[in-house]
């Protein structure tokens, strides 16, 4: 089939941001969407209906929601999760109509990170398109084409452009996959998938502050934690490891953070993990926030996502009802650490 010829009024100045983020995760080609749901959704599109994929993700994400309410039904996609991903488990569900294996870079809220290494080199074994959903992670903390990954998927919404009046998603080919890049390429413009003038604009500027913003708020995320873990009211803090993820070299070796995301385990049953949500000021509900507002963002599983669960089976689940993650953005830091104290008392 011939390749639709795109609209170059449309997807100039796409193209032009789309490879300025593919150039942060050291990727050869980008592709801009309009929407990070969007570009999901595209890249499913390159496996057959009633293909087999397999996902290590959290089932809060929007990959999640598209692959259960929406892919299942309309492509005949048969899905398995895996709680942990090691390569004797992955080679074991790997069948004959595996076409792609989804994995989150880092899966919050507990910050489980895969060998991404390992993953992809499986998946090029066995003829798998892989993919690393970045969103949680940004190229500033893992570039998972480095290992092998053939496709990373971008979402605007989190600290990469840190704006809540911004929808874009953006999809990175690793620089040796040629025939996803065409394929991929195809399905864009055919599907018309592009980002209009004026988000190319505000990402474009957003882009240039990226390193800045990503290394103040790490920073930031530093201090709040250390708070955090001296404080009799929290029993555990769950964040990326460095000392053991370094040396499995997931992480840019000049990065020397622990990101700008974590979660942290509240002393206490519900009625005391929503008072403290309750009293929260300068942190801000995750959906819908801007990770560059002076503060940042919290969510509360057991609430919102297991709100209709009962406590019995949350516990089986491995959702705790003081289980807290925090997105920190750009404010300051005893700003913040006071925010935390008043609710916590």
């Amino acid at each position: 089939m011939e390749r639709l010829k795109a609209n170059p009024e449309l997807t100039g100045k796409g193209k032009y941001i789309a490879n300025e983020v593919a150039r942060l995760d050291r990727g050869d080609t980008g592709y801009a969407f309009p929407s990070y749901n969007s570009a999901i959704s595209t890249i499913l599109e390159l496996v057959e209906n009633g293909s087999h994929v397999i996902g290590f993700m959290d089932k809060s994400s929007v990959a999640y929601h598209i692959f259960e309410n929406i892919r299942r039904r309309s492509a005949g996609l048969r899905f398995t999760y895996l709680d942990n991903i090691n390569e004797e488990h992955l080679r074991k569900v790997i069948i004959d109509e595996t076409s792609l294996v989804w994995v989150e870079s880092i899966k919050t809220p507990f910050f489980d990170i895969p060998d991404l290494k390992m993953v992809g080199r499986v998946c090029r074994e066995c003829n798998v398109i892989s993919v690393s959903d970045n969103a949680n992670a940004t190229p500033h903390l893992v570039q998972p084409l480095n290992f092998g990954i053939d496709i990373v998927v971008e979402d605007a919404r989190s600290f990469l452009v840190g704006l809540e009046n911004v929808e874009a998603g953006f999809a990175v080919i690793a620089p040796e996959r040629e025939f996803l890049r065409e394929k991929l390429a195809f399905l864009h413009d055919l599907l018309g998938s592009y980002l209009g003038d004026m988000e190319c604009s505000t990402v474009e500027k957003a882009l240039k502050s990226f390193t800045e913003r990503m290394n103040k708020s790490c920073g930031i995320a530093e201090i709040i934690t250390d708070f955090l873990s001296s404080s009799n009211e929290v029993e555990e803090i769950y964040r990326i490891n460095l000392e053991q993820d370094l040396t499995k070299a997931f992480h840019r070796k000049d990065v020397k953070k622990s990101g700008n995301s974590f979660s942290f385990l509240l002393e206490g049953d519900m009625e005391r993990a929503l008072r403290f949500k309750s009293k929260l000021k300068l942190f801000k509900p995750r959906t819908g926030s801007s990770m560059t507002a002076k503060g940042g963002t919290y969510w509360h599983p057991a609430s919102e996502l297991y709100g209709a669960v009962p406590f019995e089976i949350r516990s089986e689940l491995g959702i705790p009802d003081g289980l807290f993650q925090l997105g920190v953005g750009l404010g300051n830091s005893d700003d913040l650490i006071e925010d935390l104290c008043q609710a916590l008392i």
